[in-house]
């Protein structure tokens, strides 16, 4: 028996190892990825003296959205997540059990989830098929005619929008391992959970093809197009929101810091291990220990919650300690879903006051015969909103902890129960303060200004001018 156990643990440490190699060697190449691939377009673009056009696909991003599929084959197929649960030292084991993405959608269809299924089959297969079709549409739609430019455009704003969804299982895994490990009492109730190979290529993919989609440039209107949006005199009613929304945003933004602290304080996710489905026939233990499990005093030892200041600060203590995916799941709660939605809430305010009118400057406005969107011109703290926005996953991880949870309930047969909690629906509220804000602030945003249809509309005329001058030298050759 100690011989089998020793050799078991053994087994474990090795495949840990692996996993932890994996991880570091992944995470350090598509962080060096990115750097040398633009270092690379930049040398190409010194010695060939051919400055790259604006609408073409960046190499840089590029590269980092190719390798990122790569990882997305390894992230559906290899095992996100093992855990173990036992009791007296291992001896008698309680529950465990080790997913995959694809295992996982065939469990939920096979238990008549089918609402789950196809949910989490959205989220990891259909968007970032979505995706890619959108991004080789755009890339063909962009070199065609004019009118096919608006449809281009709309394709990569789309994939922008919609990169970050691929991920919201992700954060819930990493709350689900937190809970796991949460258990361990020793030496009456030991629990020990690992994230595998799978959460590793998917979390990968996830962050890495959202920054690469960002780096996309959508194309610029036609002049033609561009010209039916000239920035007009904004109407009394517009100038007076834009007086007044400031003062909105600074409320929503108070109201978003308190729900956003009172909400990470509290729990938001738990997880209950039911001893008596445990046992068989539900469980793995053999129903003649069940007399001796109850002297053990396990039933206060079986639950364990979770918020997320609490476990921000264990995954930076995990992480710290080597272990590689426990930093990328650190980074994925730190910055995309706290760090990033607090950075854009930041940048809403100033925006925000930006687009308030003072009297002088109407004044100057008026004397000078120009509309006030023209003459505030395009606002710097709208575009870092617009691209934090599309980095912020607090919606995400919000809507990964319900699907999951919801998921969760085909484990109930086997004891296993997870709950959403309090914290999260604070949560919720605090991200419905951010969308307001962010919705309230674009709404108000200036038009493009009739300078920047004019210079499109010139340079519009110069290129067909070069077009034609080059045809009439080809004809004379």
């Amino acid at each position: 028996m100690d011989l089998e156990s020793s050799t078991s643990l053994g087994m474990t440490h090795d495949v840990e190892i692996r996993v932890n190699t994996y991880a570091w060697t992944a995470l350090a190449v598509f962080c060096m990825l990115g750097p040398i691939a633009h270092g690379a377009e930049k040398m190409w673009v010194s010695w060939s003296h051919k400055p790259p056009t604006s609408t073409h696909l960046p190499f840089w991003s590029l590269v980092l959205l190719s390798c990122s599929y790569i990882l997305l084959i390894p992230g559906l197929v290899c095992t996100l997540f093992t855990y173990d649960i036992s009791a007296l030292s291992g001896l008698i084991k309680l529950q465990h059990g080790s997913e995959s993405m694809i295992e996982f959608i065939e469990t939920l269809s096979s238990t008549g989830c089918w609402y789950g299924a196809a949910l989490v089959a959205l989220y990891a297969m259909v968007i970032p098929g979505i995706k890619l079709l959108l991004l080789i549409l755009a890339e063909v739609l962009r070199i065609r005619s004019p009118r096919s430019v608006r449809a281009a455009r709309m394709c990569i704003l789309t994939v922008q929008t919609i990169s970050k969804w691929a991920s919201p299982d992700m954060f819930a895994y990493v709350l689900l391992m937190y809970l796991v490990r949460e258990l361990d009492h020793p030496p009456k109730l030991e629990a020990v959970g690992h994230l595998n190979l799978g959460f590793t290529s998917f979390a990968l993919f996830c962050i890495f093809s959202t920054v690469a989609c960002l780096g996309i440039q959508a194309p610029e209107l036609p002049a033609s197009e561009t010209a039916l949006a000239v920035a007009s005199e904004p109407t009394p009613l517009r100038r007076k929101l834009r007086s007044v929304v400031p003062f909105v945003a600074t409320f929503l933004f108070v109201a978003f810091a308190a729900t956003l602290a009172i909400g990470a304080s509290l729990p938001c996710m738990a997880l209950h291990l039911d001893l008596d489905m445990l046992f068989e026939p539900t469980g793995h233990v053999p129903l003649s220990f069940k007399p001796f499990v109850e002297t053990l005093g396990l039933v206060d030892l079986m639950h364990s919650e979770v918020n997320l200041w609490t476990c921000l600060g264990t995954l930076a203590k995990w992480g710290a300690s080597g272990n590689a995916n426990f930093f990328i799941a650190f980074v994925m709660f730190a910055l995309f879903a706290i760090g990033f939605t607090v950075a854009d809430m930041l940048v809403l305010i100033v925006a925000a006051w930006q687009l308030r009118p003072s009297s002088r400057h109407s004044n100057e406005v008026e004397m000078q015969g120009r509309s006030a969107d023209e003459h505030q011109g395009p606002c710097r703290a709208l575009s870092f909103a617009r691209v934090l926005k599309k980095l912020s996953m607090l919606d995400v991880a919000i809507v990964g902890i319900v699907v999951v949870t919801l998921c969760g309930y085909v484990y109930r047969k086997s004891g296993v129960i997870l709950s959403m909690d309090w914290g999260l629906l604070v949560l919720f509220v605090a991200e419905l303060c951010h969308y307001a804000t962010y919705h309230l602030v674009m709404g108000l945003a200036p038009q493009r200004p009739a300078a920047s249809a004019e210079k499109a509309a010139n340079d519009e005329v110069s290129t067909e001018d070069e077009l034609s001058s080059d045809t009439t030298g080809s004809d004379e050759v």
